[in-house]
């Protein structure tokens, strides 16, 4: 993964940080790169697409693939993300794909209609690969981090007030616990088998660590 060649991107991501809580950033964006490229072996050939475009196009998604989110709190200069792209060399129609897994690929998103575009077909690869990644994020060893920082920027502008350490531990245990949007919900959306099965090693020391908060701060009975 060489981020120089992707310079403009990169450097338009870094420069949105502050526009999201601290575990929805670059730093974020980085982490599920390094998971694509693990496991970018599992998707074969892309129709219309060399090896070394499907890196990049998997490369600049990854790195947007936050900026369409409603966690932003700014909306979206596509614009100015498509002036990065071609900055950095992605063709028009590798544009489009990149546009198209940023606009669908989170987990909130993933029974809209655009989603299932026949013209993205030879690309739902790509989707399941990126789709994947996030959310293995969600649930592997930094779950609970990531959940506890999100809660942190939620609950203050729910409050007016910073939230209290129970208060933060009680959002991340809703969290993990809801039938709907949850870990164990997000756990079993992972469309990958390889990367589902590589967080096998990480579910017990989670569990391990939320059901310390859980006692800790008397969560029981009140999610």
């Amino acid at each position: 993964m060489d981020l120089n060649s992707v310079q403009h991107i990169f450097n338009f991501v870094k420069s949105t940080d502050n526009q999201f809580d601290a575990a929805h950033g670059s730093n974020h964006c980085i982490d599920v790169l390094h998971l694509i490229f693990k496991f970018i072996h599992t998707i074969g050939p892309i129709q219309g697409l060399s090896e070394n475009r499907v890196r990049l196009v998997l490369t600049a998604a990854t790195l947007f693939h936050e900026q369409k989110d409603r966690k932003k709190d700014i909306p979206c200069d596509e614009k100015a993300l498509i002036e990065a792209m071609l900055e950095d060399g992605l063709t028009e129609e590798e544009i489009e794909i990149v546009l198209w897994l940023i606009s669908y690929c989170s987990f909130s998103k993933s029974k809209e209609q655009g989603r299932f575009d026949p013209k993205m077909l030879p690309y739902n690869k790509l989707m399941d690969l990126l789709s994947s990644a996030d959310l293995a994020e969600a649930v592997n060893e930094k779950a609970l981090y990531r959940s506890y920082e999100y809660g942190r920027k939620m609950l203050t502008s729910k409050f007016g007030r910073d939230p209290t350490e129970k208060e933060m531990w009680q959002h991340v245990y809703s969290f993990y616990n809801n039938k709907d949007n949850g870990f164990f919900v997000r756990l079993n959306a992972i469309s990958v088998p390889e990367i589902k099965e590589s967080l096998n090693g990480t579910l017990e020391e989670t569990d391990k660590k939320m059901m310390e908060m859980v006692k800790k701060y008397n969560l029981f009975g009140n999610n």
